[in-house]
């Protein structure tokens, strides 16, 4: 089973004080604090900051309810494509995620990729898709009304980076080869895995490639919750 989990860390970041920050500092393991420590601004800082602790927590949320067990140690490596793993619990896999206001995560005990995305300006769209995009993808962003552009370009970016991120070779892969049909919900090439694509916000997009036919619970959204 795959759970997800979903959290608006904006409102946070805007609020943040020093002695809050530090607070948040002191709860993210070694790795995780460290990766914060390189950001250099301000605002990109904190959000990676606050994805590592709902990362954490997360973790910890899903070992209590699947394992019966708190997650002992949260001592985080990387696979050679940068994929994140606990060298320690080879039967957790989880994935991260953040754009914008936004911070989605999916843990389970088989590989896992996800992706976020807020939409972009229709010109950035086209652009980026004529650089990184399948010919046919490119071409059906092409067909579409200007107003559908940004919509469709996220559903098709989030699905091509949730599969290379399930696949642990990241941009290793170029995109261009990843060819997917999102009304299929479905990568051409590789008939082992699916997609789903859970509803988030207005102008967002989210994409879960996991192995075909694994059972995918409904995304915890703690906007309201106090998670963080």
């Amino acid at each position: 089973m795959i759970q997800l989990y979903a959290q608006n860390v904006g409102e946070l970041i805007q609020t943040m004080t020093e002695e809050r920050r530090q607070q948040m500092l002191s709860l993210l393991c070694v790795e995780r604090k460290m990766r914060v420590e390189r950001i250099r601004i301000p605002a990109a800082r904190d959000k990676e900051m606050l994805a590592g602790i709902f990362l954490q927590n997360c973790l910890n949320l899903y070992c209590m309810e699947r394992k019966g067990e708190p997650l002992e140690s949260f001592g985080f490596a990387c696979e050679d494509g940068g994929k994140p793993y606990l060298p320690e619990r080879e039967d957790i896999q989880f994935n991260l995620s953040h754009s914008g206001d936004w911070v989605v995560i999916a843990v389970g005990d088989s590989p896992v990729g996800i992706d976020v995305q807020q939409n972009q300006k229709m010109e950035q769209c086209l652009k980026i898709a004529g650089r990184c995009f399948h010919p046919e993808e490119y071409q059906a962003l092409r067909r579409l009304e200007p107003e559908e552009i940004p919509g469709q370009f996220t559903v098709y970016w989030t699905m091509k980076e949730a599969y290379v991120k399930y696949t642990g070779k990241g941009l290793r892969t170029p995109l261009r080869e990843v060819l997917v049909i999102p009304e299929e919900n479905r990568a051409v090439k590789d008939s082992s895995v699916q997609f789903l694509r859970p509803a988030l916000a207005e102008d967002y997009s989210v994409a879960l490639c996991c192995r075909k036919g694994e059972p995918v619970g409904k995304m915890v959204n703690y906007i309201e919750r106090g998670f963080v």
